[in-house]
């Protein structure tokens, strides 16, 4: 069981890292350590972080925990490591040093949960940065290497992340366009708010079984069904297509006659204002700006033409433009992994 003492004394630790935090640049402080760039222990700010995350951790566990050695270790290499940058002129922090029941090691793996321990509180502060959620993967695969998974969590976490698309377990996916004059900025594939896919893959027998990316906005995407008012664009982007550039926009039904290997689109349009039908004009035209597979997104922009028919009028108006349309999807398919 904890003693009064060493509860208290973490608390203030806690309360020495803000002010260490803020004061540091006033510290004589090693240089060597701070900028060695081969191992160094970091600068004082750095160190400090990591001495926050390490008594946390630490505080927040139980004796009979069985990570609970490795987190007092932990927070015993923080401590040393605050106090070697930071100095400790009261000597509260080698007074908290004292108080536990183990000792700073410089082991491989100690090392290993030290770093990872920095880079999951670095993580935690912001999930959606995507260089943060990899270093946080690549400190918990370090890890793994070091001391071993035997219960598997270290894998799960792993296996939790999705750091190709900001971090999050869920990808991102936004269209814009400017349909007939009336703007449109939260286009997203059909029940995105359920199911958080953001692309889904296609294959064309009649078209030489190319790959395709197909990204969908849809302006009820929350709804499931179609409603009275629903506007939707699919965009269907073959792999010969899958690089920066400016691509011809082919319809479908073009596209499904001819057989060509084409990026093309369809449209659905509807207004509340009876039965219609929206149809794709040649011309339109689709730039990709972005396709990264290292963070695994693609991005770009697009315009084309339409018309619309009124099945109880047997009336066709247009064309209707589509302009400004953009697109920021995640490449969350496990195509790509």
């Amino acid at each position: 069981m904890m003693n009064k003492y060493l509860k208290s004394t973490l608390f203030l630790a806690l309360s020495l890292c803000f002010v260490l935090f803020s004061a540091c640049d006033n510290e004589p402080i090693d240089e060597g350590i701070i900028n060695d760039g081969e191992g160094g222990i970091g600068s004082c700010e750095d160190t400090t972080q990591i001495l926050v995350t390490a008594a946390t951790n630490y505080n927040n566990a139980s004796p009979g925990d069985a990570n609970y050695g490795a987190l007092c270790v932990a927070y015993a290499n923080a401590l040393q490591n605050v106090i070697a940058a930071c100095g400790d002129a009261d000597g509260a922090l080698q007074a908290n040093m004292d108080a536990l029941d183990c000792e700073p090691s410089n082991t491989a793996c100690q090392d290993a949960q030290l770093a990872r321990l920095s880079a999951e509180g670095l993580y935690n502060a912001d999930t959606t940065d995507a260089t943060l959620c990899n270093a946080y993967k690549t400190a918990l695969e370090n890890e793994i290497a070091a001391c071993g998974d035997l219960d598997g969590t270290l894998q799960t976490i792993i296996d939790g992340l999705n750091c190709t698309t900001g971090g999050s377990a869920d990808g991102h996916a936004l269209m814009t366009a400017n349909l007939d004059g009336e703007q449109f900025d939260d286009l997203k594939p059909n029940g995105y708010n359920l199911f958080q896919k953001a692309i889904s893959m296609e294959t064309y027998s009649y078209a030489n079984d190319e790959d395709y990316i197909k990204i969908q906005g849809n302006s009820t995407y929350a709804e499931i069904a179609p409603t009275d008012f629903t506007k939707e664009i699919n965009l269907h982007i073959p792999q010969s297509n899958w690089a920066v550039g400016t691509y011809p926009l082919q319809t479908s039904v073009a596209y499904a006659s001819s057989g060509d290997i084409n990026t093309h689109y369809n449209i659905i349009y509807n207004n509340g204002d009876g039965s219609s039908q929206a149809y794709e004009v040649e011309g339109g035209t689709i730039s990709i700006t972005e396709f990264n597979l290292s963070t695994r997104v693609i991005r770009g922009t697009f315009e084309f033409q339409y018309t619309r028919y009124f099945v109880d009028t047997d009336e066709e108006t247009g064309p209707f433009e589509c302009m400004n349309g953009t697109f920021d999807y995640s490449l969350d398919d496990v195509y790509f992994d």
